[in-house]
């Protein structure tokens, strides 16, 4: 089947977040809330109606269970919090690859403007590897 060999090549970024990196925006959670805006500072969940898992759990819940009197309004907003976790998943993922490469090749002299590049938040100058 098709959905084996993408389930084949998912991995889960926790681990590698927890025993290998920390900045002081993470306020010690490793939660994709915390985690994606802290090393993408693109990615926000400020906007959004559903900015949360258990909002997520719960909407979801209320709408196939046909409690929900704007159906069409909670499958739009689960669509814009997904997709979001998303692109922070893979911002996350772009970002810890950088710190592995940049890491390899800086040799233990490794400063975050060099591990993270441009774009990255400058309060992130505390970076903990």
């Amino acid at each position: 089947r098709r959905i084996d060999s993408i389930i084949d090549r998912l991995f889960d970024l926790l681990p590698v977040v927890r025993q290998n990196i920390y900045m002081p925006a993470f306020a010690f959670s490793n939660s994709i809330k915390t985690v994606g805006p802290a090393l993408a500072p693109d990615i926000t969940y400020d906007e959004l109606d559903i900015a949360d898992g258990t909002a997520a759990s719960d909407r979801f819940t209320r709408m196939v269970l046909g409690l929900d009197p704007k159906p069409e309004n909670t499958r739009a907003a689960l669509d814009r919090y997904c997709t979001l976790d998303t692109k922070a998943l893979a911002a996350v993922h772009s970002a810890l690859e950088r710190v592995a490469i940049d890491g390899r090749a800086l040799r233990g002299k490794v400063t975050p403007e060099r591990l993270l590049g441009r774009g990255i938040d400058e309060n992130l100058d505390r970076l903990s590897l």
